[in-house]
């Protein structure tokens, strides 16, 4: 099943909003490598802890212009390998992108040649970054603004987009980021993570 059949069935948007849940799901499977977690656990830019394996779950939601997504998501993450499971809004079908610091390698649910056809636009974010991004830390290998910290939220901008970390939950006397906004002069992605495994 193509991408965009899967798309328009299980989560009946209109056609032209599956490009954007597309582009979402190549933004947040940014690639991952594991020299790059060990620079940023010793990285002082650090906001906050980075582990080599951990679960994130929840919603998002993508506007551009005038068109909106809204699903939930799974990722796993262990060591360079990651899985990111993209559900509709019931839950009840998904795809499933795997891959590692090289990229993805297999989307089960989907034809790849759709993936493919879109490439020109998926090359207008920043793949590499978002790893980190939903962690609430900047890329270390990428150059970033000075950012801001206070009691109410941490924000930076990195690679042409403004990241805020709005909400924290606390997991094991650690705390991680429970609601993200990503966003550029064209688009908004807003990020809520229900539920962090370490």
């Amino acid at each position: 099943m193509s991408v965009n059949a899967f798309l328009s069935d299980s989560m009946k948007i209109p056609p032209k909003s599956n490009i954007f849940l597309i582009m979402m799901a190549y933004l947040i499977t940014g690639c991952v490598s594991s020299n790059q977690s060990l620079f940023l656990k010793d990285n002082k830019d650090a906001l906050y802890p980075l582990f080599d394996e951990w679960n994130a779950s929840g919603r998002f939601v993508v506007i551009y212009e005038k068109e909106s997504i809204n699903a939930k998501f799974i990722w796993k993450q262990k060591t360079d390998e990651f899985e990111l499971r993209i559900l509709n809004s019931l839950g009840l079908r998904s795809i499933v992108f795997r891959g590692n610091n090289q990229g993805i390698n297999s989307i089960d649910g989907a034809a790849s040649d759709d993936i493919i056809a879109n490439e020109d636009l998926l090359e207008l974010i920043p793949l590499s970054e978002m790893r980190f991004w939903l962690t609430g830390n900047p890329n270390p290998m990428i150059e970033f603004s000075l950012y801001t910290k206070d009691s109410e939220n941490i924000s930076f901008t990195q690679s042409g987009w403004n990241v805020k970390i709005l909400e924290n939950r606390e997991i094991d006397s650690f705390y991680f980021p429970g609601k993200i906004n990503i966003s550029n002069s064209e688009s908004s992605i807003t990020i809520l993570i229900s539920d962090w495994k370490i």
